[in-house]
């Protein structure tokens, strides 16, 4: 199956490759993904570069495809993923929150601004991780460019708005257009209208380990990982 007409593809950013990197793209590749690095060889980039990359390259896909955006040094698939499973799993969430992107959830953060928003409570993951999210093209899209609005905006920012002043998302009943509202517009969405972005907060595709010990999951034979506070069994690490 070639890489346009794979249902799913898993992009990242990276200037260069590095040891940590070079076990992220085999453990994507060896399941059978498609892999874009975007970046390589990019010299006096920002953070925040990485939007306006991420954002460029999804103008150029299916508007339908599911895409995996993740960092490229920390992240990897757990045995028991598959494309048929992570695709399972993420229509999963979409029929019970009725959100169209997902976003790992972590237990604590050392970033002192999104302390600040995201309220911590003991042994709960309720923080914002920007280092995983998994949608659908066309909705990501709409998700940067209704975020993104400085040109130093970074990641935890765009997604943190976006969860903070919930984004909801409806499509229109003549049109078939993708809507979009928050609280700084002023057009009112009808009683239909879904969450555009959630935390996987029940570990069904997700999982952030910042800030957690072992002791807070179960390690099966099999190589997958439940996560004792939730009972989630996630994909992706």
């Amino acid at each position: 199956q070639s890489k346009s007409d794979c249902p799913v593809e898993w992009i990242t950013f990276a200037t260069r490759c590095e040891s940590r990197m070079r076990r992220f793209v085999e453990s994507v590749q060896s399941k059978g993904f498609p892999l874009t690095v975007l970046g390589l060889d990019t010299s006096n980039w920002f953070q925040q570069d990485r939007i306006r990359y991420l954002h460029d390259y999804l103008l150029t896909l299916k508007p339908q495809k599911i895409v995996i955006w993740s960092h490229a040094d920390n992240v990897l698939l757990l045995p028991t993923a598959t494309i048929e499973t992570v695709l399972e799993r993420y229509q999963k969430l979409r029929d019970s929150s009725g959100a169209k992107i997902f976003v790992s959830a972590q237990h604590d953060t050392k970033n002192p601004i999104l302390r600040q928003l995201f309220p911590i409570k003991d042994d709960s993951f309720s923080v914002l991780d920007d280092g995983m999210l998994v949608g659908e093209t066309q909705y990501l899209i709409k998700l940067i460019t209704f975020t993104y609005t400085a040109a130093c905006m970074d990641e935890s920012f765009a997604w943190s708005k976006a969860l903070l002043d919930p984004i909801v998302q409806w499509k229109h009943p003549q049109t078939g257009d993708i809507m979009l509202s928050s609280s700084i517009y002023l057009e009112r969405p009808p009683s239909a209208a879904r969450p555009l972005l959630a935390l996987d907060h029940s570990h069904q595709l997700l999982l952030s380990v910042n800030d957690t010990t072992i002791g807070q999951y179960d390690i099966q034979s099999t190589g997958s990982v439940i996560v004792r506070s939730t009972g989630g069994n996630p994909l992706i690490v």
